[in-house]
């Protein structure tokens, strides 16, 4: 094999390591997105859970606000009360073995959270991966 055929195979090698990489990435930043939503659901932290959503969603949650109008207040407004007992400790666990999709920038993750099946959507918004609610 000649100098450019051992380059471009080199070159084309490294091409799918990286694009392995950014794949592995994404899932790895998708997942943690989903449990650290899931952990400030079952927590009731209004301020952790809208950090992790898109902006129309953050509005969406603010209209429930109360008089505050927080994103954080409406979250917790409309997420409280009875609910299946998920602990965080299975929030933890259901985000980090959830089965990741993604297609461009939009991602699914499919999980179970202390018996609780749940499907979360995600868009990549400015290279950060945050949660879409689909209502």
């Amino acid at each position: 094999m000649g100098i450019a055929a051992v380059l471009i195979s080199s070159a084309l090698l490294s091409v799918g390591c990286s694009a392995s990489a950014q794949a592995s990435s994404n899932v790895t930043e998708v997942r943690a997105t989903v449990t650290n939503f899931l952990v400030a659901e079952v927590t009731n932290n209004g301020n952790l859970a809208c950090s992790l959503l898109i902006p129309a969603d953050r509005q969406f949650f603010a209209a429930f606000g109360s008089s505050s109008h927080t994103c954080a207040a409406g979250f917790v407004a409309t997420t409280s009360g009875p609910q299946p007992q998920v602990t965080p400790k299975d929030a933890e666990a259901g985000g980090a073995q959830a089965q990741v999709k993604i297609q461009g920038d939009s991602a699914t993750a499919k999980g179970v959270a202390g018996g609780k099946k749940f499907t979360a959507h995600l868009a990549r918004v400015h290279g950060k991966w945050l949660i879409s609610i689909k209502l």
